[in-house]
Order: C-alpha cells, then sequence, then structure tokens
C-alpha cells in the first residue's frame, strides 16, 4: 500500500484549569483518573440511553488537553462540559481550531521509522516530531499516525510528506480507505451502543456517574453482545440504509464507497458466531468480516 495523508477537519478545544480532569471525566465514558502528561486517549461522549454521541481524542500535552472531536457536534460536546460547573471549579476551554491542524497519515512500520525516526509506536503515548506530536496505532500491519501540527509548520510537514513520496488523497478516498481497513468515523458511530461499533473498550467498567452509565453497566452484566460491526466487500453497489438478505437478516449499513469494480462498506448486523462468511444478495457475492 502507498503512504498516504488526509488533512482533516476537526473540532479543536484547548482544555485547562485545575478541575479539568474531573469534570471531563464526569462527562465521559473512559476513566481518565490515571492520565497523565504526554499520553492520549480515545473517549465517549454518550447520552442517557448509553447511545455514542461524539468520540473524541484526548492529548495531555504541558499540564492541558487538546480534545480532539468531530466538526458536527462541537458545540453540544463542549456545552456538554461546560454546563454544571461549579462557581468553585477551574476549567477553561478555549477553541483551538485556528492555531492546530490534524494530518491522518497510513503508511508501512519501516516508513515510518525511518521518515520520523521513532523505533516503535507505543499505545497511547505521543510522540514528539520537532513542535509536532505524533500519536501512532497500528492497523492491519500498517501505521496509523495522527500528526498535530501548528499552523505556521503546516508547510514544513507538507515538504516532508512530499520529500518523502506521501500522497495527499481527498475526502472520498480517504473514506475508502478507512472503510478498508476497518476505521469507524461519527457516519458509523453516532446514535448507536459502543458494543455495536467496536468501541466497547472505550468504556471503563466500574466507572462512577457519566450520561449512559447505567445502560452500559446493565449491557455489560449480561456479557453477550447482540450486534457487531462488519466489513463487506461486494461486487454489487450498497448504499447506505438497511440492507435485507434472505436467510440471514439486516445490515444497517453505515459507510460504503467503490472502487473500481468492488463496493467496500461498514455496517451493524446480528452478532456472527465466526469471523468470517459470504452471503449471496441479488446475483452478487458478500465477504463479510466481524470486526
Amino acid at each position: 500500500m502507498e503512504s498516504l495523508f488526509f488533512q482533516r477537519k476537526d473540532c479543536i478545544s484547548l482544555i485547562s484549569g485545575a478541575d479539568k480532569i474531573n469534570i471531563l471525566d464526569r462527562s465521559i465514558s473512559t476513566s481518565l483518573q490515571d492520565f497523565d502528561n504526554n499520553e492520549f486517549r480515545r473517549v465517549l461522549f454518550c447520552n442517557s440511553s448509553g447511545r455514542i454521541d461524539d468520540v473524541a481524542l484526548m492529548c495531555y500535552i504541558d499540564d492541558k488537553i487538546l480534545m480532539i472531536s468531530s466538526t458536527e457536534f462541537c458545540s453540544e460536546t463542549r456545552n456538554k462540559l461546560v454546563e454544571g460547573i461549579g462557581w468553585n471549579e477551574e476549567f477553561e476551554l478555549r477553541d483551538a481550531v485556528s492555531a492546530i491542524s490534524r494530518f491522518t497519515v497510513i503508511l508501512s512500520l519501516p516508513n515510518f521509522s525511518s521518515i520520523f525516526g521513532i523505533d516503535e509506536i507505543k499505545e497511547n503515548i505521543i510522540n514528539e516530531f520537532g513542535d509536532m506530536v505524533i500519536l501512532g496505532t497500528r492497523i492491519e500491519g500498517l501505521a496509523v499516525l495522527d500528526i498535530l501540527c501548528q499552523k505556521e509548520s503546516i508547510f514544513t510537514l507538507l515538504e516532508l510528506f512530499e520529500s518523502a513520496e506521501i500522497k495527499e488523497i481527498d475526502e472520498q478516498n480517504w473514506n475508502l480507505c478507512r472503510v478498508k481497513l476497518g476505521i469507524i468515523d461519527m457516519i458509523d458511530a453516532k446514535g448507536n451502543l459502543p458494543w455495536e461499533v467496536g468501541l466497547d473498550k472505550l468504556i471503563s467498567r466500574g466507572k462512577g456517574c457519566y450520561p449512559g452509565q447505567e445502560i452500559h453497566a446493565r449491557i455489560d452484566s449480561r456479557g453477550k453482545k447482540n450486534k457487531t460491526l462488519v466489513r463487506i466487500i461486494s461486487s454489487k453497489n450498497i448504499g447506505v440504509g438497511k440492507l435485507r438478505i434472505t436467510d440471514f437478516g439486516t445490515i444497517n449499513i453505515t459507510s460504503s464507497f467503490i472502487e473500481k469494480e468492488l463496493c467496500y462498506s461498514l455496517g451493524i448486523c446480528k452478532d456472527l458466531p465466526q469471523g468470517k462468511i459470504e452471503l449471496s444478495y441479488d446475483g452478487s457475492s458478500l465477504n463479510i468480516v466481524k470486526l
């Protein structure tokens, strides 16, 4: 796979104040009580029904927290944090969209090491690269990086991409790429339970009160999920919405993109007993993989 990058359009907030951790912690499903400088975490904002309202990245840098959340629900997410702050609590949230940009880069692990001079990707650890920070994860043998860059350093970063032959892609091709890798976006997560989209690992078991906590505890106590996230490859175009398949049931398609003669989709269906199945639909085959 060739090396690619995509410049994101996100809601970026700078959070500070002595009570920032406690205020964040009572609004999200992921505990931040042991959160420390130079770490990052993905977190969930859920509603009282336990369903996802937003997914955010929290980055702890120099005793402040950068929160990267969805542009579509920026105001709602920020309002959840500032509503109900006590008169004696220290908490400040500032808009940082004009100061910082986020680039997502996908490349091989050897290329990651040679280009950025970082030996390995460590889980939830922030790496510094000049005046930029790199948040790295591994997906299907590839390095998937989120680079947070100050606006005045964008030209330097783009020069690096050019010299390293990292190709820019548009939003359509980014979505195609992320679906192939099983990376969900807000269009897949919004309004669903964390278990249904593979994000239940972002729920801290035993965590105190937060929106949706009672629902999550009830589902977790059952020890079995009813629905699962799947990736579908089909020779037939599949649109977003409900896909009804005879003798199987319904798959709720959340993302779907075409490349040449194949259609790549993400969807939610009943939990599968095995990791991979093949079904027939309207004269074409569907290869379905549980994520």
